[in-house]
């Protein structure tokens, strides 16, 4: 009876010695195959920390998150015999208030990492007026773009129209992303989509953490793919009607120019755009997960500001590369994505922004109801394309702005943005005004 009492009691330990194993053994395992996922979780959550947003926007590719580069060919080089000095203030308008601002403060002020500024003399000939950069950041440091990124996707959907790869953006989007049938985006045209005109619901908030805009962040943390979370969206109003900013209606043309030219984003970036217009730094592009290598259309391209500032000056030449002169992109195209098309299209007080294309188009400082011709890539914490034709002036600004969403009116104006305009304008009109040789 005695022996059995024992044999008992060690099966039973024996038993449970194995069941910790066991547990330990599936503990270790869950935590070594999810130890990726669980460290891009972190860094995505904790990415814009103020004490670590200014290296996470240089060191994006280093998160966790897959990306693709685009490499870059021969160099469009600056003229850049003499630097010019920056205006010292500019005076900025708003609510019918003036006030005027200390320029090296304000950029101070916006945590800017870079800022270069170029006179286009000729569509191969740029002089670089001005170049500075701050919070360690340089030359060939790749910042990331944010909806800059926009702007660059709408080029290669027009690149994509030239060479009849897509017909015309009075096509639905489904026609080249069969995946968007039944969803939000199901008879929605390319141009609304170009134009934040899908009448799809997606919340934009980046304060929010329950907003669209985050969970997409939560979602590919987790390693799922960028489709499927698009394909579930819906709409809640006609497409063409009203004008409402959504990342998703951009990711929507990542889906269609991949479909309609049958490669990758980035294969597309790198053969059209980025060896053919003198770009000096390759271009690196973030994929929702290895698997499905599909590039987050919506904004997370990296490249220098410099590079930022030579995308402009490609638009500036109406779609004439600056390396050697040729076209790249149509002047119509570039012209169609710089106009308000539709009235709902066209800036209103107090908030003073038109849109194209996935262009920003900033109104006339004396009525703010009409645009004046110059226009931007805007991307949020701070991240600025401008160009100016009438003064043949590009500047292109990266910032790592931890309270750029905070600056904004009752009314949710971003007066961030409206400053950034007004800071560009005397930029751009006081190197207009002085004898640059």
């Amino acid at each position: 009876m005695h022996g059995v009492f024992t044999r008992n009691c060690i099966v039973y330990y024996n038993s449970q010695m194995n069941l910790k194993t066991i547990l330990g053994l599936a503990t270790v395992f869950i935590i070594t195959t999810q130890y990726q996922k669980l460290k891009k979780l972190y860094n995505i959550l904790t990415f814009f920390n103020e004490s670590s947003i200014v290296d996470n926007f240089r060191s994006v590719t280093n998160v966790g998150i897959p990306y693709a580069t685009a490499q870059h060919g021969q160099v469009a080089e600056f003229e850049e015999d003499k630097c010019e000095p920056l205006p010292t203030e500019f005076t900025f308008i708003y609510t019918f208030k003036n006030k005027t601002y200390n320029l090296q403060d304000w950029l101070k002020s916006q945590w800017v990492t870079g800022l270069v500024v170029l006179k286009i003399e000729s569509p191969t000939k740029a002089r670089l007026l001005h170049e500075s950069y701050y919070l360690g950041n340089d030359a060939k440091t790749k910042t990331i773009s944010w909806s800059i990124n926009k702007s660059v996707v709408s080029a290669l959907i027009g690149i994509a129209i030239t060479e009849q790869k897509i017909n015309s953006v009075d096509d639905d989007v489904v026609v080249y992303a069969p995946q968007l049938k039944n969803s939000g985006y199901d008879g929605v045209k390319i141009k609304d989509v170009l134009q934040m005109s899908s009448g799809v619901c997606f919340d934009e908030d980046y304060d929010n953490i329950f907003s669209d805009i985050n969970k997409l962040g939560y979602w590919l943390a987790l390693g799922f793919d960028i489709d499927s979370f698009i394909c579930k969206l819906h709409s809640n109003k006609e497409p063409g009607i009203v004008h409402n900013y959504i990342s998703s209606d951009t990711q929507v043309l990542g889906m269609v120019l991949k479909g309609a030219v049958g490669q990758s984003l980035t294969s597309y970036l790198e053969e059209k755009l980025w060896k053919r217009c003198g770009f000096e730094s390759d271009c690196d592009w973030l994929l929702d997960n290895e698997k499905n290598a599909m590039e987050l259309a919506f904004g997370t391209l990296n490249t220098s500001t410099r590079d930022y500032a030579r995308f402009g000056w490609l638009y500036l030449n109406e779609g004439l590369s600056p390396l050697d002169g040729t076209k790249i992109i149509d002047k119509k195209w570039i012209r169609d994505s710089v106009k308000c098309e539709k009235s709902y299209l066209k800036p209103c007080y107090p908030d003073r922004f038109g849109y194209g294309y996935q262009w920003w188009l900033p109104a006339n400082n004396d009525n703010r109801i009409e645009i004046q011709g110059d226009y931007l890539a805007i991307g949020v914490y701070g991240q600025f394309i401008y160009v100016d034709p009438s003064n043949q002036i590009v500047i292109a600004m990266n910032s790592a702005d931890p309270n750029y969403n905070k600056k904004t009116d009752i009314d949710g104006t971003n007066i961030g943005e409206i400053e950034a305009v007004e800071a560009y304008r005397s930029i751009a009109q006081y190197y207009s005004n002085i004898n640059i040789k």
